[in-house]
This record gives structure tokens, sequence and C-alpha cells, in this order.
């Protein structure tokens, strides 16, 4: 792997390791400064869980050109970015300026001409989202290499937060179905389960009529952080892509849930677990599921339940809709098998992922963007408002409005959740198919094209724009620091055997000079912890707070 890193690395991260605390849904965000994952949690919501009051929308950055385009949706953790290309780059940004902090590269891209069909051009690397586990300090990628002749390979890669260490060599995550992984697209978002991570396939895109692109079954990988031999459930049918961009959806409780797309089978055919929901132990063996009744015509039709993920609802409920232009609303604990849904109506032709903010649902619609409104006591919805057209992409709510990605357009557009009223268009330098916005720390992070721009929609909760602290020394080790002065981390790093280099002011508090002087700032939290090793230029991301008590100020 080639690696560029404006701050280098942290030697005493932990390595990955396989344990129930490794579970998202363990090791809840910090408030207001992370999304780690697609939609910001396990169950996909893609609300900001840390509504704050909303400012006037501006612009915050735009990034430096990135080596290639980017799908998923930016992730960020503390004061850090997250991106991937599809030239197999991972990049670290800083959250508050967007210049590049560390870059690495997984390996040769698979060229697009040299695949089974596809739309994805001129190169196929990191196309989905990529997951960040809080517990070990890390993000794993999962990329599409080439190995400059005939063959491409899907291969996991993780890497530590801060610095862009690679903390293991990248590991074959191609399902184990005897599939071609020339034949295969790893577009679903990541997620992450019991220390693995879960991994989805489906094929790549034939609709403009090429040949020899269904030589493939829809798939799930779990691949342990530990290391250890992966698991593989696979669509019966033959194709049954599981595609969507959101990714499986994860609860905590040790279900996983998918939804697959149409199968090549006929109007005789047995069910193969094409268009379908599917619920899914830790184990990977199929517990549940659920198909509409008009299934096997869905099949023939190209109508994919799957071109969505499945959205987790409050209260045991969880909502998919795809290419049949229903919304369907079904139980989690038992999705009711062939034509076995709670409700369905008529909503729209959906596809990328849907979204889940106070009692509404939005919905990613090819013809534009759906609100519903959900009755949970009575399980039903009925459908609000619909943007225009060209507001096509996966939403997320964030400062007080609905935000989704033209991607035919290259338009961000701001809607207000009740009435859909348009609030904010801005034109994006570029958008990819499916593309959605990320949140953190009040601003919107849109990945456009071949860069990522932020925007300023909401003010930070209290605490979340901590100063990053940037150390050097040959014999560093992160002291514990209670409370936060100039003074006091100088001479707190100096006893560690730490240099202080360039600190970022807590600007996002509403704190006097004097108060950062005379130290009255509390350390809520720190990363990485106290006893850790530095390499000189890593980073200290410190989480702020108001008011300790004038004794604890005076010790």
């Amino acid at each position: 792997m080639a690696s560029v890193a404006a701050a280098a690395g942290a030697g005493g991260a932990a390595a990955a390791r396989a344990s129930a605390a490794d579970r998202l849904g363990a090791n809840p965000p910090v408030p207001g400064s992370t999304w780690t994952t697609f939609g910001g949690d396990p169950g996909r919501t893609n609300a900001d869980a840390n509504p704050a009051a909303p400012l006037p929308f501006a612009p915050a950055w735009t990034s430096p050109l990135l080596d290639g385009d980017v799908y998923g949706q930016p992730l960020q953790y503390g004061g850090l970015v997250y991106v991937a290309t599809e030239n197999n780059s991972v990049y670290a940004l800083d959250a508050t300026t967007g210049r590049t902090v560390w870059q690495d590269n997984v390996g040769l891209a698979a060229p697009s001409n040299r695949l089974a069909c596809g739309n994805i051009e001129p190169r196929v690397g990191i196309t989905s989202t990529p997951v960040i586990d809080p517990a070990s300090s890390a993000i794993y990628v999962v990329a599409d290499t080439w190995d400059g002749q005939s063959n491409a390979q899907h291969v996991l890669a993780g890497y530590d937060l801060a610095s862009g260490r690679a903390l293991f060599a990248p590991r074959p995550v191609d399902p184990a179905d005897g599939d071609s992984p020339n034949q295969l697209l790893q577009r679903p978002a990541l997620a992450l389960d019991g220390g693995e991570v879960i991994i989805g396939y489906g094929g790549n895109d034939a609709d403009h009529g090429e040949q020899g692109c269904d030589n493939y079954h829809g798939a799930v990988v779990a691949a342990p952080l530990a290391g250890g031999a992966n698991r593989t459930y696979h669509v019966t049918d033959p194709q049954g892509a599981i595609w969507g961009t959101s990714g499986p959806a994860v609860d905590g409780h040790g279900s996983i849930y998918v939804s697959s797309g149409d199968g090549n089978g006929s109007l005789t055919s047995a069910f193969g677990q094409s268009n379908a929901v599917i619920e899914l132990d830790a184990a990977l063996s199929q517990q549940s599921f659920f198909t509409p009744a008009a299934w096997k015509l869905d099949d023939l039709a190209d109508l994919d339940l799957g071109s969505t993920g499945p959205l987790l609802l409050p209260g045991g409920l969880l909502y998919q809709d795809g290419k049949d232009a229903q919304g369907y609303l079904l139980s989690a604990d038992d999705l009711g098998g062939i034509g076995g849904q709670l409700y369905s109506a008529p909503v729209c032709q959906g596809f990328g992922g849907d979204a889940y903010a106070a009692g509404h649902i939005y919905v990613g619609c090819i013809d534009g963007t759906r609100a519903l409104a959900l009755d949970s006591a009575n399980r039903r919805f009925a459908v609000l408002w619909q943007a225009p057209a060209t507001a096509n992409g996966p939403p997320v709510v964030a400062g007080g409005l609905v935000w989704t990605i033209g991607y035919y357009t290259s338009q961000l557009y701001g809607f207000d959740p009740a009435s859909g009223a348009l609030k904010v268009q801005q034109p994006l330098a570029e958008a990819m198919h499916f593309a959605s916005a990320g949140v953190a720390d009040g601003r919107l992070l849109v990945p456009a094209g071949q860069v990522v721009s932020a925007f300023t929609i909401a003010s930070p909760p209290p605490g979340s724009d901590s100063p990053l602290v940037v150390v050097g020394g040959s014999r560093c080790r992160v002291p514990r620091l209670r409370f936060y002065s100039l003074t006091r981390a100088r001479r707190a790093l100096a006893r560690a055997g730490c240099r202080l280099g360039r600190v970022y002011r807590p600007h996002t508090l509403a704190a006097s000079r004097r108060a950062l002087v005379k130290g009255v700032l509390v350390v809520l939290r720190q990363s990485p912890p106290a006893g850790v090793s530095l390499a000189p230029g890593t980073r200290i991301n410190l989480r702020l707070g108001h008011g300790p008590p004038a004794a604890q100020r005076r010790r």
C-alpha cells in the first residue's frame, strides 16, 4: 500500500478485535461530532441524532481534488472526515478546513472495460460507504482490486483513524459461492455487527443490453475483524443482487436485514430469495423474509425490491421500497413471508436509501423525494408531499431541513420537512449515482464527484469542535488531561515527553478568553486515551465542556 500522511500514526492504537463491544450499537456515537456509518446509525435512519439550532446555509470548505470519484457517503469521527474513491484511495480530511490529513491507496483498481458490464468508469475501486468502529479507532473499506491481467478481487482494508496506519494486509472477502469477482459489484454500505464487517454484493449494471452480466448471486459476507474464516450467505436464485446503496441494516440484537433484487426465474420457479427483504442472524442464517405477492412478475419486469436498503423504524417496524413503486411496512421480528406486509401503498420507485425523523419517512424517489407520515399505532403511512423530480438522491434530515442530491442535475436541495417547500438549492461540482450527504458538527458533508464540499447548516452542539492538539517528541505517551487551557496542556504534554504543536481553538464553545486561560473547561473525553504511545505529528482530540466545581479548578 502507498501512504501519504500529513500527521504521522499513533503507534499504540489497538488492533481490531472481535467482541460484543465492537458493535456500533454498543458504542453510541460521540454526540454531535460523528457520522460513523451510512445513515448515521446501524438502522440507516439518515437523520442527525443531535439536532441543533439551524443557521443560514453557507459554504464552509471544499476539499482538494481527490484521485477518483466518491460514490459513498462521507463519514466523520472527531475532527476528521473520511471518504473513499473509485481509485481505491482512502482520505482523512480536516473537518474544519477540508485539507488532507492522510491518504492511503489499497491497491490497483479494476479497469471498467475489463469487467462484466457496469456503468462506473474508468475504473471500479471503493464504491461502498466505509464503516468506522469507534471501539478500535479504525475505519474499514472494501476495495475492488485488479491483478494487472484479467482478475478482480474484493479485499477488506482497515486503517487507524488518526494516522492512517494500515491495521492489517488487505484480506480477500469475495463470496464463497464460486461466482467470479469480475461479475460482482460491492455497492452496499458496510456495516458492523459483533466484531465483523458485513458486506453486501450484487452485479455490475446491465441496463443497456450487454451480455454476460448475469452469472452471479446476490450475497452477504461476514468478515471477522480479528481474522479467520469469512462466512457467506447467498441468494438461491441466479442474480438477486444485494445492491441498495444504504446497505445492510443492523438492529444491535442479533439481526441483520438486507434486500435483494430481481432473479432470473420464470412464472413456474420456486421462491429463491430474489425481490425480498431478508432477516439474517449473526451466523448469516435466514430467520425470516418478505416478498411481495407478485414477486414472480416483479422478477420478469426488473422491478427490484432491493434498489434501496431496509430502513429500521421505532416500535419494531421496518420500511422498504423499490422499483415496483410500492412502500411496504413490515414487522422486523417476523418479516411476513410471501405477501405478508403489515401495510403497503403506492409511493414511488425508490433508489439508494431512505430517512426517518420525528414520525416521518423520507423516501429517495427517482422522480423526486417523498415525505410519508407514519402512523405507528395503526401501522400505516400516508404521502404528505413530493419534491421536484430532479431531487432524486437518498435523503438526510439535518439542520431543520430534508436534504437530497440531484444526481442527474448535480444540485443540492433542502426542503422544509413539513411542507416540502424548497428552501435551499446549491450547484455542485458533480454528483454520482445515489450520492448522499453525511452530517456532523452542524455541517453537511456532500460528495461531489472528485471533491467533498462542506456546508454550514446548524450550530454545533457544545463541545463538538474541540481542539485537536498536535504533538511531537521521541518518547511521547498521552497524558490524562482533566481540565483544559493552553498552559495546562503544554505542561502535561511536556511531563509526558511530548511537544505541543498547532492547537485548534474550541471555537464552538461559548467560552471567554479568560475561561480558556484559567482552565475552566473540563476534558470530557480524549482520544487516544491516556498511556498510548504517540509518533511525532499525531493528534489528540479533546472533547470539552463547561464549569468544573471551583474546588476542582484549584487542583
